[in-house]
């Protein structure tokens, strides 16, 4: 298992649930919102954290998120709110969770990632997998985060690269795909070749 940890510029979207929702129904910007909008600017409903590593939330004010996994900083925002909201529940999502995927895959570009803690066979799904000439033993993963840019390759006919947990992605990463150095090729139709 792994568990991500929130760093700054990730735009988190953050929800409280309460028993009295009438009442505080404000903090919930995106139940509001249209999807479509939503979709097209997550910035107007989310909240970024800066560069101090902190988020700043309606009500409860500054809150400290960088370095903290999902549910942590879920259990942090919740005791928190105990003093503006009755038996509050937080939810927390990226909505930022972004990543590259690049080279020998059938539909390469930049996806969008909603599932929590998505791992290199996920992404490679998004890109609708790989192609015939993809060396699926010279798989780039190009990580850019705040403490810098770190490139590392993984070999997914080794049996050890389940157990790494660079196998796991995280936002901003760029996924390239090397093709393979000697090419072979098969034709289906012999007389039409």
């Amino acid at each position: 298992t792994y568990d991500y940890i929130f760093q700054t510029g990730d735009l988190l979207s953050i929800q409280i649930s309460t028993t009295s929702e009438l009442s505080y129904n404000f903090f919930n910007k995106e139940q509001s919102s249209s999807s479509q909008l939503l979709l097209q600017n997550p910035y107007l409903y989310g909240y970024l954290i800066n560069d101090d590593g902190n988020v700043n939330l309606p009500t409860i004010g500054l809150v400290k998120a960088e370095g903290f996994t999902k549910s942590e900083l879920e259990s942090i925002i919740s005791k928190i709110a105990l003093d503006y909201f009755e038996s509050p529940v937080a939810k927390v999502n990226v909505i930022n969770f972004e990543v590259k995927v690049l080279g020998e895959v059938n539909s390469p570009g930049l996806k969008k990632i909603n599932k929590p803690n998505p791992d290199i066979l996920h992404c490679i799904g998004m890109a609708s997998g790989f192609t015939n000439l993809a060396d699926k033993k010279n798989i780039k993963i190009i990580r850019n985060n705040s403490k810098g840019k770190n490139v590392f390759m993984l070999n997914l006919s080794s049996p050890d690269f389940i157990k790494s947990d660079k196998n796991y992605i995280l936002p901003n990463d760029v996924i390239y795909v090397a093709p393979l150095k000697k090419r072979f090729y098969a034709f289906n139709n012999i007389p039409q070749f």
